[in-house]
């Protein structure tokens, strides 16, 4: 009787142990892309145009990103991070607004359009996806039905997500005096409520792409309209 009860008892191990198995490797999957993703988080999270990345470590988180993506292909916050370590090459290459794209800033700036519409598709209530859609459409002088979509998807999804409607107003700000009424209305109401979380950093967009005395005087009166529309020291 004992011999028999023991060896229901390995069967049932055995049995729990193959049920197991697609949710530990799984696990282990999802453990590796995470392991390897951990530095990409750190470093963009330290990135900005008065600290940005440096080229070899742009190459770097490039091959830690794929090895991560290729764990979990179907992770829209990889794909994320991948497109933005793509957008910030494009910077490093020579990315300029109103001048000429080069062949390599162009391939890294299609290269991360594909992964926002493929990160969206994964992941559609996520706001930053789509508003960085459109950041990337915007760069490539795209003003389309996409670029419109994306926009208002990025309102729809995160309407109080900071990053979000930063990367749409500046999005708008690449063509401000070219875009129709309507959209520039929908650039403004994501500044406005952008200024309401971060004055400076509208403010800093404002006085980067030279426009911050006519989009100020399209601004509603407030206190954190105030702020950012302060006069330029000299």
């Amino acid at each position: 009787m004992a011999n028999g009860a023991d060896t229901r008892r390995q069967l049932t191990a055995i049995v729990i142990l193959i049920l197991l198995l697609p949710v530990l490797y799984l696990c282990f999957k999802w453990g590796m892309a995470d392991l390897h993703a951990y530095p990409v988080r750190y470093a963009i999270k330290d990135w900005s145009r008065q600290n940005p990345a440096k080229p070899d470590e742009v190459l770097r988180l490039l091959d830690k990103i794929d090895t991560a993506i290729s764990y979990t292909p179907e992770n829209a916050e990889l794909l994320e991070l991948k497109a933005r370590i793509l957008y910030q090459r494009a910077l490093l290459n020579g990315l300029m607004v109103n001048q000429p794209l080069s062949q390599p800033v162009e391939n890294d700036l299609r290269s991360a359009l594909a992964l926002h519409r493929q990160a969206s598709e994964l992941r559609p209530q996520w706001a930053y996806s789509w508003a960085n859609l459109g950041l990337m459409k915007a760069w490539l002088g795209e003003f389309d039905q996409e670029w419109l979509f994306s926009v208002e998807q990025a309102k729809e999804t995160g309407p109080w997500e900071l990053s979000a409607n930063l990367a749409v107003s500046e999005s708008a700000l690449l063509d401000w005096r070219n875009l129709p009424s309507s959209n520039q209305s929908l650039a403004l109401a994501a500044m406005e409520r952008a200024l309401l979380h971060k004055p400076r950093a509208v403010r800093h967009l404002l006085i980067h792409y030279k426009l911050l005395y006519p989009i100020c005087a399209s601004l509603p009166q407030s206190k954190e309209q105030k702020q950012v529309c302060r006069p330029i020291k000299q």
